[in-house]
């Protein structure tokens, strides 16, 4: 009697309206809830599930180094696949001042043991987007076995890294970038830059839209026909404008947005213009 109760007490209780069963609508749901939220959404019913982890796992940041498999790659590949974009921190702002905080060590290690073992399947085969501050060389290196075909924008800081590792990453992934990014953005000390490197990535690319080098020497390489905005260094002689600048580097009127790092007699300076009123990027 007590189990014929139980099952009449659940036929008796509303079902989902249809609406919230719709894959599109619920991830337009899920994405407004926070982290906590979309994990509770997903364990209310098998039709939530997949859209709640989609929401959960699509944007990687903070500690997501600590949470790889010794060895259950499955369970990996179900996660990883969600993911859309990816982001690392080395170093953060407290109260006392700047921080470091260097990556777990045994997550390089295992990542390349990933695609050892899973010959050569990609990490992260949907990313669309990473944007990673290192600290430490490895931290570099592990930029290679993160990256797909299915990227579009790359944006990277380096801290405290030797120049050889940041030349070593660059060449890679002038190999491994896909040619369409629609975003790339590399900043580090001046001093610390490889100029030749960024520029043989930029020469490859052909649909760029947002180009941030704000420590690389102005180039007519770096003039898409597709870019909108352009960030970049520049040495001028004392007391020369902007708008000098534009007509001696012949500035393409396809910008919307220049911003120049302009150093003239030892000073730098930032120097940002909105060219000939045409629309920014969406």
């Amino acid at each position: 009697m007590e189990e014929l109760a139980e099952l009449t007490l659940l036929e008796s209780q509303p079902s989902l309206p249809p609406v919230l069963s719709i894959n599109e609508i619920l991830h337009l749901i899920f994405k407004e809830l926070s982290n906590s939220d979309c994990a509770r959404a997903a364990l209310v019913c098998r039709t939530w599930l997949e859209p709640a982890l989609d929401c959960l796992w699509k944007d990687l940041y903070e500690d997501w180094d600590i949470g790889f498999p010794q060895a259950d790659w499955a369970w990996f590949q179900s996660y990883s696949r969600r993911v859309h974009s990816i982001s690392y921190d080395g170093g953060w702002y407290e109260g006392c001042g700047f921080a470091l905080e260097h990556m777990n060590p045994d997550v390089p290690v295992k990542l390349l043991y990933y695609v050892a073992m899973n010959q050569g399947a990609y990490v992260l085969p949907r990313a669309q987007a990473i944007h990673w501050d290192a600290t430490e060389d490895r931290e570099l290196q592990l930029l290679i076995s993160l990256t797909s075909p299915s990227i579009k924008e790359f944006d990277i800081d380096v801290w405290e890294c030797t120049l050889g590792a940041s030349s070593r990453l660059l060449r890679a992934l002038r190999f491994i970038l896909p040619r369409d990014l629609r975003i790339f953005r590399f900043k580090s000390d001046l001093d610390k830059t490889p100029i030749e490197d960024v520029t043989a990535i930029v020469r490859q690319q052909g649909s760029l839209q947002i180009l941030k080098l704000p420590s690389c020497a102005l180039d007519p390489v770096m003039f898409k026909p597709t870019l909108r905005v352009l960030e970049a260094y520049c040495a001028v002689d004392s007391g020369r404008t902007l708008q000098q600048v534009l007509i001696l580097y012949c500035i393409p009127q396809s910008l919307s947005m220049l911003t120049l790092n302009i150093q003239a007699d030892g000073i730098r300076r930032k120097a940002t213009s909105k060219l000939w009123g045409m629309p920014g990027p969406s």
